[in-house]
């Protein structure tokens, strides 16, 4: 590593979310409804700021995914969602790579704080993320969910200097 290198600037994006009826999604997701349920949601990017290749401890960062269902109407309803996310341009949970031109930067993305839970799909060693049920009575009504997200870059990567990116599509089946 040069000690002249300039820093790396880093930046993931999480991406847009999509949603799918429950008997498209495999696993513990339950609804039942007398009206009508529906789910949607929002992620706010995880951005790492400045990454030195010189630094002896990894780099972290935050970010979230906000989910919210609603009874549309109807006398009952219930729902239970799992959130999941894919690889992103690595292909692989193992090690997420962030890209810029032909470099790679080294990262990965995790449900708990203590950054053992890899957030997956439930393949490849990663975790989707079961959460909680929501009952709703009478009429109308929403509840919201946060999801937390945390990132973790490893030490000592030399890389080039830029903006390192990669997109992650982030699931909500319900």
């Amino acid at each position: 590593m040069s000690p002249c290198r300039p820093l790396a600037m880093i930046l993931l994006v999480l991406a847009s979310l999509a949603s799918r009826p429950a008997a498209a999604a495999p696993g513990p997701q339950r609804k039942f409804t007398f009206g009508s349920v529906a789910c949607s949601a929002t992620s706010t990017g995880l951005d790492f700021a400045v990454y030195n290749p010189l630094q002896t401890t990894a780099v972290s960062g935050t970010g979230n995914v906000q989910v919210t269902c609603r009874l549309l109407g109807g006398l009952f309803g219930y729902v239970a969602a799992t959130v999941s996310m894919t690889a992103g341009s690595s292909l692989s949970f193992a090690s997420r790579q962030m890209r810029v031109g032909t470099n790679t930067l080294n990262y990965n993305l995790y449900w708990d704080a203590a950054r053992s839970q890899i957030a997956g799909d439930g393949t490849g060693g990663s975790f989707d993320y079961p959460l909680q049920g929501v009952l709703f009575f009478g009429g109308s009504g929403a509840a919201t969910q946060v999801v937390p997200v945390y990132g973790s870059i490893p030490p000592r990567q030399d890389v080039a200097p830029g903006i390192y990116r990669d997109m992650i599509v982030v699931t909500v089946s319900y």
